[in-house]
This record gives structure tokens, C-alpha cells and sequence, in this order.
């Protein structure tokens, strides 16, 4: 596999430099596996990093706090659920109020959020950039659980319009699948449970619409029948995919986040910039290595300044990926086990086919980074099945492009003026932003942990069903009683 278009990740996919990136690709699977790296832990993340215990301090002023409350591949692993970046805003100093925002939800990150004790009220803006299930899936949990508990007012969800890629088999239908569908599909397929949790109060007197403050670029679209302040109004904000747009800005919070398209699966998916006192961030998600993300961490699109922190995903290649898949030490030898290293080579093909369709392989996001023509303060691969094994194979990538200027990120802090560090996120990673230092964390949780207890503002208004057995059939219901149970339920 020496110098093989997969060893790297396919480097010329970048569609330049081809000669000297074909003079790079000289690593191989065999370069990582077998490997004295432990293929079981993430020990910068588990053991070395300061830590942080939730409940967390509110943001502090000037600060930029991003939680990864999932970091992984799909399908899910314990120690990595799937994408989704919790990012709060502290007040700034002049005189800017506390935001806060979810970028992607996919399945599992409920858990983190619990853990992290994150309420529902603080939930309430979700930013998808493409409608895949591991970066939208527990979307189905925030919108039917935060009426019942501190969010009486609507979720309201960015994501973009339609792909208007028509299906290539006859009649060559045009499918309907931008965000605005998927809220609205989502609304009635959760109707018997907002129904039946329709007996508490989803609702309060004193709500007024926020959205005209927001610099919308399009009306929110209430995409069901609910009244407009209800806990179970869904409102969906479909964003242009096909160009650079404001999806949100918020001169109370002075918040701005930008969208961008990237490519990633099928048209229609979107990277994100968010810029608030100062300081920035851009999140890809899921992207093929693109050109557009490079536009937007550099000095032209910041003023001069860069980015301050640039979230991009990466892949191991496909090699390294099914060896560790199958959980094997070392590529199958195909003379001694033929029927394994069919198997194996099987396995390697279908990733390249996703990696051609969805993904940037380590090599790759190594030579995108090094186009960005100010280096972000701090660079963190994400959707990355972290390992200490996976993350040493990675750096040599990274480091064949980078190597004059990358450093890798430890426990210390770095300096407001100090460019050029990189990590890799896992579930649970703290990084806090300010002028003067980016520093990450672990968040030491406890997973037995309750979800945070209801605390809502305002006055409640009465409920849509008048009592709790409204909507059910109570015949053959044992009640308390002397001869049955006691009804304090102890």
C-alpha cells in the first residue's frame, strides 16, 4: 500500500499539488499497525487534562466556551456518541447578554448533556449542518422532552433547504428533504407524545418572539398547528446551501454565525462560522476537504486576524479504519490468510466509496490546514475514532504538511497571541476561548447523574388536557388504597 492513493487519504482529491502530494504519501497502514500505542484509551484526554465538574460556572465574561457533548463516527461507541457542540457565550464587556447554541444532536449526546447539567431551557436554538441521523437524531428528544420540563417556549431549528437532487430511478421523483420537511415530518410523527405530555403546562404568559431580534434571513416557519409561543411550536429556518449566508445575528448577544456550503454526501449540507467579541469559530461537520472552509478561516473573511478555533472532521484512512474495525493487530496476510484479507480488502473498498462521498482522511485535513493562510489558534478534529493509536497515526499525517509550524495541544493553556496548535475531540472536552488563552478540559461527569430539575420563568399558562387522566382510560387502573399500595408511592 506504499504510496497508495488511500495510504494519505488521497491527497490530490485537494485538486492541487499533485506531484508533492504524491511525494508524501509514503506512509501505510503497516507505518501505524501493529503499534506500541494503546488501542483502548485516549490518554491525553483521560488522564492528563485539567478537569471541570459539572454543574459548570456560567460562561464568563469575554468567554467562549465549546462542550463536545459527542465526538464520534457513526455507529455510536461508548466512549464516542455522535456529533453534537454545545457552545456558550459568556456576557462581554460591553454589555453584549449570554447566548448559547447546539450545533448537530445526533443519537446518544442526550446522556452528555444530562451529565453536563445542560437543561432544556438552554436548548432551545439547534443548528444542523446536513440531515444525516448521526447529526440530527436526538433532535426527537430536545423537542419533546423541553415542554414537559424548563422549556415553555418554541424550538426553533437551522439547517438546509432542500438538496433539489432529483432520484435517478423513474419517475425521478424531487424529494422534499430540507430541514423544513424534516421539522415538519418530525411534528406529526411525535403527535401522540406531545398529546399525552399535553396535560402539564407547555406554555407561559409572559413569551414574546425573540426571532425579529435574530437576523434571520428567511421568516421561522412554524411547521405544525401548535399556538406560536408553545413549548411544542417547531420552527424551522431553511438556509440557501448554494451560497454564504447569515443564518443568525444577535446584536443584543452579539452573536453572528455565518453558513457555508461543503461537501459532503448529497447537496444541501453547510459548515458554520461563529463570530461574537471578537473571537471565532468554525465548525465544517461532515465535509469532503473543500475549498470553502479554507476561505473562511482565512485572514480575508477575519479581518486579518484568522480564526480562533477551526473544528473540521477527519477519517483514519480506509486501511487503518477496518484493522481497527475487525479488531485486528496488523492488515491479514493474504498468503496465510486468504479468506480474512478478502474480507479485509472488501471492507477497505467500501470505505473508500464513503470517504469519496462524505469524508476528509487524515492526509487530507493535513494539507487543508496548511492552506489556511493564518493558522487557526487552535485546530480540533472531530467525527474521529479517537485512540491513542488513531491519533498517533494521524499526527504523522498531519505533521507530513504541517511540520513547520504544528504543535499539539496538552494540558497547558496557550497564549492569546500563539497560533497553531491542534487536538482531537472526544466526548465530554471542554475548551474555553478567550482573548488571552484557549485551554481544554475533561469534564469529570457522574453518569448516574438526573437531568436537571425544571425551572422555568414566568407565569405558567393552563394546560391543553385539564388533568393527568384526561387522555387516558382509568377502568383498570389499581388504586391506592388500605388493601393496595400507598398513594405517597413509598
Amino acid at each position: 500500500m506504499k504510496g497508495s492513493g488511500l495510504a494519505l487519504g488521497g491527497l490530490a482529491i485537494a485538486g492541487s499539488g499533485i506531484g508533492r502530494a504524491a511525494s508524501q504519501c509514503t506512509l501505510d497502514t503497516g507505518d501505524c499497525y501493529p503499534t506500541p500505542e494503546k488501542r483502548d484509551a485516549y490518554t491525553l484526554f483521560s488522564e492528563e487534562l485539567d478537569t471541570v465538574t459539572p454543574p459548570l460556572r456560567p460562561a464568563g465574561m469575554d468567554e467562549l466556551r465549546i462542550t463536545f457533548m459527542g465526538s464520534g463516527f457513526p455507529p455510536a461507541r461508548p466512549a464516542q456518541e455522535m456529533m453534537s457542540v454545545f457552545v456558550e457565550v459568556g456576557p462581554g464587556s460591553n454589555g453584549t447578554a449570554p447566548d448559547q447554541f447546539i450545533f448537530d444532536c445526533g443519537s446518544g449526546v442526550m446522556g452528555n448533556y444530562t451529565a453536563m447539567n445542560v437543561g432544556f431551557k438552554k436548548m432551545d436554538k439547534v443548528f444542523l449542518n446536513h440531515l444525516h441521523g448521526d447529526h440530527m437524531s436526538d433532535l426527537t428528544c430536545i423537542y419533546t422532552f423541553g415542554p414537559a420540563t424548563d422549556r415553555k417556549k418554541p424550538l426553533y431549528v437551522w439547517g438546509p433547504g432542500p438538496s433539489r437532487v432529483k432520484s435517478p430511478t423513474p419517475p425521478r421523483r424531487l424529494y422534499d428533504d430540507g430541514t423544513t420537511a424534516l421539522c415538519r415530518n418530525l411534528r406529526e410523527a411525535c403527535r401522540w407524545h406531545t398529546e399525552s405530555f399535553s396535560f402539564l403546562p407547555t406554555a407561559v404568559e409572559e413569551w414574546r418572539d425573540e426571532t425579529p431580534k435574530w437576523g434571520l434571513p428567511v421568516a421561522a416557519v412554524n411547521v405544525g398547528d401548535d399556538p406560536p409561543g408553545d413549548g411544542f411550536a417547531l420552527y424551522a429556518i431553511e438556509l440557501d446551501w448554494t451560497r454564504v449566508g447569515v443564518a443568525y445575528e444577535n446584536h443584543e448577544t452579539g452573536v453572528r454565525i455565518t453558513h457555508f456550503p461543503v461537501v459532503h454526501a448529497r447537496k444541501g449540507s453547510v459548515g458554520y462560522k461563529l463570530e461574537w467579541n471578537g473571537l471565532s469559530m468554525i465548525y465544517t461537520s461532515d465535509t469532503r476537504p473543500e475549498t470553502m472552509c479554507v476561505q473562511q478561516a482565512s485572514s480575508k473573511e477575519t479581518e486579518g486576524k484568522g480564526v480562533d478555533v477551526f473544528i473540521h472532521e477527519m477519517v483514519p484512512p480506509p486501511e487503518a479504519s477496518v484493522v481497527k474495525a475487525l479488531r485486528l493487530p496488523r492488515v491479514p496476510d493474504p498468503v496465510l490468510q486468504p479468506e480474512l484479507y478478502e474480507q479485509f480488502q472488501k471492507h477497505v473498498a467500501l470505505a473508500a466509496t464513503v470517504y469519496e462521498n462524505s469524508h476528509t482522511p487524515q492526509g487530507a485535513f493535513g494539507y487543508l490546514l496548511n492552506q489556511i493562510d493564518v493558522h487557526p489558534r487552535l485546530t480540533v478534529a472531530a467525527h474521529f475514532t479517537v485512540a491513542d493509536d488513531t491519533i498517533a497515526c494521524a499526527k504523522k499525517s498531519v505533521w507530513s504538511h504541517c511540520k513547520e509550524w504544528i504543535q499539539w495541544l496538552g494540558k497547558d493553556a496557550i497564549g492569546g497571541a500563539t497560533r497553531g496548535y491542534m487536538t482531537w475531540a472526544c466526548d465530554l472536552m471542554v475548551i474555553t476561548v478567550t482573548k488571552d488563552e484557549i485551554k481544554q478540559y475533561r469534564a469529570d461527569v457522574d453518569p448516574f447523574a438526573m437531568s436537571p430539575l425544571s425551572s422555568y420563568d414566568g407565569t405558567a399558562l393552563p394546560p391543553k388536557y385539564p388533568s393527568p387522566t384526561a387522555a387516558i382510560d382509568t377502568t383498570n387502573v389499581i388504586q391506592p388504597g388500605p388493601d393496595t399500595y400507598c398513594e405517597s408511592g413509598y
